[in-house]
């Protein structure tokens, strides 16, 4: 940052943010040895800690083991500090958000305010629809009320695993038939 004249401003909301990382997570992270290790055993890990999650999600609760494990490869911790926001109404990032830890706030945005609709808690899931469909847009605006740890899955990252899981498939979508 220093080398490409980074502004005093953006210098320290990143230096708070780490600090409120540091402090939260009391340097917990991701050990660096999983990062290198073989597929195989990070989805080991990963599926002792979010398999249950995505289990616990009604789209995803008939799905088969192998699918869950391959989906759980491929999300991706995200965390958020009260105020911070998650994603905002009108959002296409086709991307699905589970709360892994905290309280999410939901809005539904206004022309000058927004409303407050709803607190989401641990185990709550949103941008189902969005995470499964192209184009779709956030119906929501959602901003983190406590700390929070979201597990985020990107719809271009897992939907190809489908094709192999044409069971899973079929229980995944015919939550969305009307």
């Amino acid at each position: 940052m220093k080398k490409n004249n980074s502004s005093v401003s953006v210098k320290s909301k990143l230096w708070f943010y780490v600090l409120l990382l540091w402090d939260y997570q009391r340097g917990r992270q991701y050990p660096k040895l999983l990062i290198n290790a073989p597929d195989y055993f990070k989805e080991k890990v990963n599926m002792c800690i979010y398999s249950q999650q995505l289990r616990e999600c009604y789209i995803f609760s008939k799905c088969e083991d192998d699918l869950i494990r391959q989906i759980v490869s491929k999300m991706e911790e995200l965390t958020f500090f009260p105020g911070n926001y998650i994603t905002y109404e009108g959002d296409m990032d086709e991307t699905m958000y589970f709360i892994y830890r905290g309280k999410v706030e939901m809005y539904r945005e206004e022309e000058l305010s927004a409303t407050f609709i709803d607190v989401l808690q641990e185990g709550q899931a949103f941008g189902l629809s969005q995470g499964l469909f192209r184009s779709m847009p956030q119906e929501y605006t959602y901003c983190a009320k406590t700390y929070v740890v979201i597990l985020s899955l990107r719809r271009s990252t897992w939907e190809y695993l489908l094709e192999y899981f044409p069971a899973s498939k079929k229980s995944i979508f015919e939550w969305f038939e009307v």
